[in-house]
């Protein structure tokens, strides 16, 4: 799923991360705001890949990301994201 530059704004929807086929979510340099959807809170050992990088997004990382297995590339610069990189996500 991929939506580059420009192409969205606003909230990004929840549904996203109920998604359990997908193996690359990449919205960056867009127009998003609001918090990131609960990424692995649903079972998906295909996501390999999430950039959201370039955006407005704000508050925490969740931690239920560390749930993903396959997640190898976590891009997240450029947003206005608080607190702490949650300890489930390992050496990051």
């Amino acid at each position: 799923l991929c939506h580059r530059s420009g192409v969205a704004n606003g909230e990004m929807p929840a549904s996203v991360a109920t998604m359990t086929r997908l193996e690359l979510v990449d919205w960056s340099e867009n127009h998003l705001s609001g918090g990131l959807p609960p990424f692995g809170s649903e079972p998906n050992v295909h996501l390999a890949s999430i950039a959201f990088a370039g955006n407005a997004l704000t508050g925490p990382i969740p931690p239920s990301l560390g749930r993903l297995v396959a997640l190898r590339v976590l891009s997240l610069s450029r947003n206005h994201l608080s607190g702490a990189i949650p300890p489930e996500l390992g050496d990051a």
